[in-house]
């Protein structure tokens, strides 16, 4: 059984993927294959600060603006969906992937039929997701 800090940002992922899909902590255990704390250290770190990994990529607050005076934006909400586009995309997985039977047994199993949802997917959605991005990158900017 792996440890927190032995996982990949691939098995972090899953864990995350798993536990947002409704699968029980014990099912995602069995998944993963690692130690319950894990599991429930790395969905609640996602939840709270929506990384799963505690690797610092800086050191220290950037700065708010750049060398030649541009502003910049020096933070962003971690599971906002006006930058998370993918967000609407994921619920609709989710939903369809709580509705089929029989239940999902494991990761392969888990992989081919977000697969299957995300190919057969109304064209819609997408351009959906497209023509909102207008609208999205400004709320940020605005933010």
């Amino acid at each position: 059984m792996e440890k927190a800090a032995d996982l990949s940002d691939f098995d972090r992922g899953q864990i995350v993927m798993s536990r947002r899909l409704g699968t029980s902590i014990s099912e995602t255990i069995r998944l993963v294959g690692c130690l319950r704390s894990t599991v429930v250290s790395t969905y609640a770190k996602w939840m709270n600060d929506g990384v799963t990994s505690s690797r610092r990529h800086g050191v220290g607050r950037p700065h708010a603006m750049k060398e030649k005076g541009h502003r910049r934006l020096s933070r962003m909400p971690p599971n906002s969906k006006d930058i998370n586009p993918i967000e609407p995309i994921r619920d609709v997985m989710g939903r369809q992937l709580r509705v089929q039977r029989p239940p999902i047994r494991n990761i392969s199993d888990l992989r081919d039929r977000c697969l299957n949802i995300s190919y057969n997917m109304s064209p819609a959605i997408y351009q959906g997701l497209l023509a909102s991005m207008p609208r999205r990158v400004e709320a940020v900017l605005r933010a």
